[in-house]
């Protein structure tokens, strides 16, 4: 899994580097500051370019989403605490701030935005969220021994941190009483 999630941040960064280095570089206009956060997205949601404004924030959350995915899925494997979601928040802040600041001091073309700031990292965070909830389920629960009619039991296994209150010794491996 995690071989798959390290790919799959390989590719996404690969698609950002191309939306923020290739596709502004084919724009006329200079860059543009907006570093007040939500006013120009506000603005434009409530002016007749309100599409225009949607799908632009909409596509800035969705470009980040498998970033997070990646990140939630890379992390489940050990049974991370949803605390966890800092990393995924902090490694696209740190991202964007990169992209954005390219588009703005080295290629000056497109716009430099807060607005796009917090809508990648609410994007990397829905992704994050996403693969907590529905991603593979912790293999730490699973026993060792798998394939035999104690699977079939429910409770927490003990001798693991599953039943704390349970001593390590003759019982462990096994399931404890309803």
């Amino acid at each position: 899994m995690r071989v798959v999630a390290g790919a799959a941040i390989v590719v996404w960064l690969s698609v950002v580097v191309y939306v923020t280095v290739v596709l502004p570089s084919t724009s006329l206009l200079e860059a543009r500051f907006s570093l007040v956060p939500l006013v120009d997205t506000v603005r434009g949601l409530l002016s007749p370019s309100f599409g225009n404004v949607a799908v632009a924030t909409a596509a800035n959350t969705a470009l980040f989403a498998p970033l997070g995915v990646a990140l939630g899925l890379i992390s489940l494997p050990e049974g991370v605490a949803t605390r966890d979601w800092v990393k995924p928040v902090v490694f696209a802040l740190a991202v964007s701030v990169a992209a954005e600041s390219f588009q703005g001091f080295v290629t000056e073309r497109g716009a430099v935005a807060a607005d796009d700031l917090i809508a990648n990292v609410v994007g990397a965070w829905l992704g994050w969220l996403l693969a907590r909830r529905v991603g593979p389920r912790d293999v730490s629960r699973v026993h060792r021994g798998a394939g035999t009619a104690s699977d079939d039991l429910e409770g927490p296994v003990v001798g693991t941190s599953e039943c704390p209150e349970a001593t390590r010794g003759a019982g462990e491996g096994r399931r404890a009483a309803g």
